[in-house]
């Protein structure tokens, strides 16, 4: 069995060149969709079935939409059948039932995706498209093969809140090295990266993202304050739901 959380969309992030960014975002969006075809040879009843929930509560997250393809595998333009899409009962449960032709599988991969309501997150994300990539509100998990595991699809989401950064350069700009990289991420891991520059108007910069509620936000600034030498400064907070987050970090 082949299982992994991804998405594209988060490798597409860390390419700073824009116009490659676009190139590969109109890639991924001309992808061929098709209904999946009855299934004549090869059959077999496939469920596949989870839960969703809140992290930071482990209570049960309903009305969050699921849907599941059959993906082919190691292309740019991919051929892609919807196979079942609903939504979490009240339980955060969902199953869907579907005969598929097995023999696809040999091309072709499942991903179940989750995509969630507005008061939730499945990872930090930018507020301001001007900070970084506006993540969409989507969890991705790949399958390779049928098994068991296709029965027990876990998602785990966040309750969504904003935390204001407000970030004050204290040091000294370095010739040659006049960036200042951040990192944010959820004590799951989950996070995202932006690097900005630095130079004489923006020594106060203030950025605000949507993170999780009720779990800490860790927040890393890596800065040059010598040629040779790479200082890392972490901090963390934990914000609350409907308040106003705000932290200031100093690099």
């Amino acid at each position: 069995m082949v299982k992994y959380s991804s998405s594209i969309l988060t490798t597409v992030t860390n390419i700073r060149n824009i116009g490659l960014t676009g190139i590969l975002i109109s890639i991924f969006i001309s992808s061929c969709t098709k209904d999946l075809p009855a299934c004549t040879g090869n059959c077999d009843l496939i469920t596949f079935s989870g839960d969703v929930a809140d992290f930071t509560s482990g209570q049960p997250a309903s009305s969050q939409s699921i849907k599941v393809i059959l993906k082919q595998n190691n292309c740019l333009l991919c051929s892609i059948y919807n196979v079942a899409s609903g939504s979490s009962d009240a339980n955060g449960h969902f199953e869907f039932k579907k005969n598929v032709d097995t023999t696809l599988l040999i091309d072709y991969h499942i991903e179940v995706q989750l995509t969630v309501s507005d008061r939730y997150i499945t990872r930090i994300s930018p507020a301001d498209s001007s900070v970084g990539y506006l993540y969409p509100r989507t969890n991705d998990l790949y399958f390779g093969n049928i098994d068991s595991s296709l029965n027990n699809i876990i998602f785990r989401i966040y309750p969504k809140t904003s935390l204001r950064i407000n970030m004050h350069r204290s040091t000294a700009i370095i010739s040659g090295y006049d960036y200042v990289d951040l990192q944010y991420n959820l004590n799951s891991g989950e996070g995202f990266f932006k690097e900005f520059e630095m130079n004489a108007a923006n020594k106060d910069t203030t950025v605000l993202v949507n993170t999780a509620a009720n779990v800490f936000t860790k927040i890393t600034t890596s800065k040059f304050i010598a040629p040779d030498s790479l200082v890392n400064k972490t901090d963390s907070i934990k914000c609350g739901e409907n308040t106003r987050n705000s932290i200031d970090i100093s690099y």
